[in-house]
C-alpha cells in the first residue's frame, strides 16, 4: 500500500535546507534540532521560523518551570534579593537562595530545585540562543554587533523586535559559508 506522498513526484518533497543555509518555513521540530547542532555557530544566517520556534519554546520551558515551582511550594514570591543574576537570552534569570532547612517545607526544596533547573536552562541555552540571534540579524542584512543594541532602553528592544520578524534580505546571503547562488528562499506569505 502507498500512500499519497509516496506517489508524489520526488521534486514536491522538500528536503531541508544544508545547515550552512537557511531553513524558511522550518517546522518546529527541525528548527530545535538545528538550534542545537548549530550551538555556538555565529556564521551563516537563521530563517524567521528557525528563531520564532527557538524563542517560543524557550519562554514555554521557562514558564512551565516557574508554574510547577509555584504550584509545588504555594509561594510565587520565592525569590530573594540576595539571589546572583545570571545572563539568559531574555534578560537576567536569579540563581535561587537556598530555603532554610528550619523554617521552609519539603516543597520549597523541590521548588529550589526546579529553579536551579531552570537556571541551568537559561545558561545552558544562552550561547545557542545569543547565536541563533546573530544569524537571524545577518539574514535581514545586518551584522550580528548589532544585537547589542537591546542594550539601549526601549528604542533597542522594539528595533530587534522589528528585525526579527523583517523577511530576509538577498544581501544577507554575503554571512553564508559558501555562495547560495542557487538558493532563493520561498516568497513570504
Amino acid at each position: 500500500m502507498s500512500s499519497a506522498a509516496d506517489s508524489r513526484p520526488a521534486s514536491h518533497v522538500a528536503a531541508e535546507p544544508p545547515l550552512w543555509l537557511p531553513y524558511y518555513r522550518a517546522p518546529l521540530v527541525a528548527a530545535i534540532r538545528r538550534f542545537f547542532r548549530k550551538y555556538a555557530d555565529f556564521s551563516g544566517r537563521a530563517g524567521r521560523a528557525e528563531y520564532w520556534w527557538w524563542t517560543l519554546v524557550s519562554i514555554v520551558v521557562h514558564l512551565a518551570l516557574t508554574i510547577l515551582a509555584g504550584v509545588i511550594s504555594g509561594d510565587w514570591d520565592r525569590r530573594d534579593y540576595r539571589d546572583a543574576g545570571v545572563l539568559s537570552t531574555f534578560g537576567i534569570v536569579s540563581l535561587p537562595t537556598p530555603p532554610d532547612a528550619a523554617h521552609e517545607s519539603a516543597g520549597a526544596f523541590v521548588a529550589y530545585g526546579i529553579d536551579l533547573l531552570a537556571s541551568g536552562f537559561a545558561l545552558a541555552t544562552f550561547i545557542p540562543g545569543l547565536a541563533v540571534t546573530w544569524r537571524r540579524l545577518h539574514d535581514v542584512d545586518k551584522a550580528g554587533g548589532w544585537f547589542f543594541i537591546v542594550l539601549v532602553p526601549i528604542i533597542g528592544a522594539i528595533t530587534m523586535l522589528v528585525w526579527t520578524v523583517s523577511s530576509p534580505k538577498p544581501e544577507g546571503a554575503r554571512f553564508d559559508r559558501l555562495p547560495a547562488l542557487a538558493y532563493e528562499p520561498p516568497p513570504s506569505a
